[in-house]
């Protein structure tokens, strides 16, 4: 796995969200609004940016399961890919229905992907879109 250094890693504040951009998994670039004004307020201090980015991969997911250890979080839900997968469905959720958005935000090559990430049934979907 590839370290996310500063140059892997940078946020812009916009007026109405930031934008974080990070070089991810087989070295493809992703990009992220970021809504939440708490997370707005971590990722724009250069600080705790440079900090978050000088962590390697491996870093991250060891520092996670401390820090839910810490919590006394004992559920598996309270995993990175967990909190992927929700964001992806809260995604879903708030456009709409937009797959084509979410797989574009998850950085899928193919909506087939990002279907089954959601748990999706195309034909199912398609079948009750058409009703």
């Amino acid at each position: 796995m590839e370290a996310l250094t500063e140059a892997h890693l940078s946020y812009v504040e916009g007026p109405q969200y930031g934008t974080l951009t990070m070089v991810g998994k087989g070295g493809h670039e992703r990009t992220v609004p970021v809504v939440d004004p708490g997370a707005r307020a971590v990722l724009g201090d250069p600080e705790r940016l440079r900090a978050m980015g000088s962590v390697g991969y491996r870093g991250h997911l060891i520092r996670w399961s401390k820090g839910v250890r810490h919590l006394g979080i004992t559920s598996k839900l309270a995993t990175p890919h967990a909190v992927r997968h929700t964001y992806a469905v809260e995604a879903y959720r708030k456009s709409g229905g937009n797959l084509h958005l979410v797989q574009e935000l998850l950085g899928h090559g193919d909506p087939k992907t990002t279907a089954r990430y959601l748990h999706i049934n195309l034909g199912e979907a398609a079948a009750a879109l058409s009703s």
